[in-house]
């Protein structure tokens, strides 16, 4: 049995949103390992924090890494790589 993972990505203080999408489709775009282990990914249409009934955060960005371990920690090192304090 495969498990598929998500990545949660929170951006921190005043970030556009057009600015963000931008910046993960170049990123996506100039790295090609990044697509093979990337299924794809979704953004919230404002940056509200809004919480669940536990008092959880819901995520602003999740992206979807291909099927299994080894893919998602792929494309957990790369987009920690990409967006770690750096944006």
């Amino acid at each position: 049995m495969v498990q598929n993972y998500k990545i949660h990505l929170m951006p921190l203080g005043t970030v556009s949103l057009t600015n963000l999408l931008q910046l993960i489709i170049i990123t996506i775009a100039l790295n090609p390992e990044l697509q093979t282990v990337l299924y794809g990914f979704k953004i919230k249409p404002d940056f509200e924090l809004r919480y669940d009934s536990d008092g959880k955060l819901f995520p602003i960005i999740v992206f979807y890494p291909s099927a299994g371990k080894e893919s998602a920690q792929k494309a957990l090192n790369i987009l920690f790589k990409e967006f770690k304090c750096k944006h």
